[in-house]
């Protein structure tokens, strides 16, 4: 078993969300699940506003059916306890007829019942609204507990508390501290450990609790996008040097997703193509060949690079050009891990 000297330092390299230390309260059920998307989405919201206001996730239903894996009733169920619970604020604007139209969630502080507020250009929308004590986890919690059942989940959350509040991804915990730090029974406890060691989340040797690498399923060893090329590589380059195809992969890889491309050079916007900084659709437009982006509803406009660095979440250009690196030599090399 390694020592914590050995693994990476605490999530370093990895993309994160931050979610309340309350959810360890539903038992790993809907409500964590729905909890858990809604943060989600209200990092990237948060991130992207431009002023600090409250944090309105629009979103319904089905979507929220889709990406928590529950049925209609159940999702409804959940909303209806996390309201209750005074962990969101559900409105609802209506159509003419009196139809709900959509639906629109506040998350709320834990200590006072207000709306959380988004920090633009700032991660970590616990931190910066004290909402204390918070869970710091890897960006594919909702996708990897997608994968688990209830005594998983809450297992994987309460090591995931656990390493939040020591910052480290490998430390020391007799069994019982963990059943009490993290509100578990005896038989939730070892039925969760044996799923997440399936999955290769955790390892629990000794009494040491490790977290691993979602993607490896090893101990971290991500050292802030730090990447390693061949020596004769020369990868001294402008942005402005990056060809068009080279954009369209790059900006295929951040978003996870294709645009058509117009006669125009310009992709076209159509009703799923959400502007990332106003959140309208059928404005926002890029040209790969440019390398320009511009955005008709809220006049936003730049080069690919700045926009590249919104999608990412970083602040310092190194990290963007370093992800540019690992997206050309992956096109160049596609069976080739980085």
């Amino acid at each position: 078993m390694p020592s914590y000297r050995e693994v990476g330092r605490f999530w370093c390299g990895h993309s994160l969300i931050q979610i309340p230390s309350r959810l360890l309260d539903y038992d790993g059920g809907a409500e964590t699940m729905v909890l858990v998307y809604l943060y989600e989405r209200a990092e990237d919201i948060s991130f992207r506003k431009e002023t600090k206001k409250e944090i309105r996730i629009q979103v319904g239903v089905e979507t929220i059916m889709k990406r928590t894996g529950y049925q209609d009733r159940q999702v409804r169920r959940a909303l209806d306890t996390l309201d209750a619970d005074k962990c969101i604020r559900v409105e609802h604007t209506r159509d003419e007829a009196g139809r709900v139209k959509t639906h629109v969630y506040l998350l709320l502080h834990s200590q006072t019942a207000e709306p959380l507020i988004g920090s633009p250009r700032v991660f970590g929308v616990c931190q910066q609204n004290r909402e204390t004590p918070f869970i710091t986890a890897p960006k594919e919690l909702r996708e990897l507990m997608m994968r688990m059942k209830a005594p998983g989940r809450r297992f994987y959350l309460g090591a995931l508390s656990l390493g939040s509040d020591r910052q480290s991804m490998s430390f020391f915990i007799q069994r019982d501290d963990f059943l009490s730090a993290s509100r578990m029974g005896v038989s939730w406890f070892y039925a969760g450990l044996s799923e997440c060691r399936k999955l290769k989340l955790v390892s629990y040797e000794k009494e040491t609790l490790t977290l691993n690498d979602p993607r490896t399923g090893e101990p971290s060893q991500r050292h802030a996008r730090e990447l390693v090329y061949d020596k004769n590589t020369n990868w001294k380059f402008r942005l402005d040097d990056i060809t068009g195809p080279q954009w369209e992969e790059i900006i295929k890889r951040a978003w996870k997703r294709d645009f058509i491309v117009g006669s125009s050079g310009w992709t076209v916007s159509g009703a799923d193509d959400l502007c990332p900084f106003c959140g309208e659709n059928r404005g926002f437009s890029m040209c790969y060949r440019l390398a320009k982006y511009s955005c008709k509803k809220c006049d936003r406009f730049g080069k690919l690079g700045q926009l590249l660095r919104s999608i990412l979440r970083v602040t310092q250009w190194e990290h963007v050009r370093q992800y540019i690196r690992e997206t050309i030599a992956l096109s160049q090399n596609p069976h080739d891990e980085l």
